[in-house]
């Protein structure tokens, strides 16, 4: 999904699911089925933010980074990303 819309600086308006079965009609018929895939678009470009978190939550976090060999960050940016991709 990302090489699409690599290099592509225009917005593209996403279609309604509606849309898409009517041009799908066929290959859904046959036994094809529709996910969704969403588009979290990479800027490579890190942004310092300020978020409250419980203490215990935070402890939990840094534990579950330290685990995995993660900053604090990148686990928190990989719980966003897992959570709105839907694992």
């Amino acid at each position: 999904m990302s090489l699409y819309f690599e290099g592509n600086d225009r917005v593209i308006e996403p279609s309604s699911i509606e849309t898409i079965r009517d041009l799908a009609k066929e290959d859904l018929a046959n036994g094809a089925f529709l996910i969704l895939v969403p588009h979290i678009a990479a800027s490579n470009t890190p942004t310092r933010i300020n978020i409250s978190l419980d203490s215990g939550i935070l402890a939990a976090v840094d534990t579950a980074a330290s685990a995995r060999k993660l900053t604090r960050s990148a686990f928190l940016a990989q719980a966003a990303r897992n959570e709105i991709v839907g694992r």
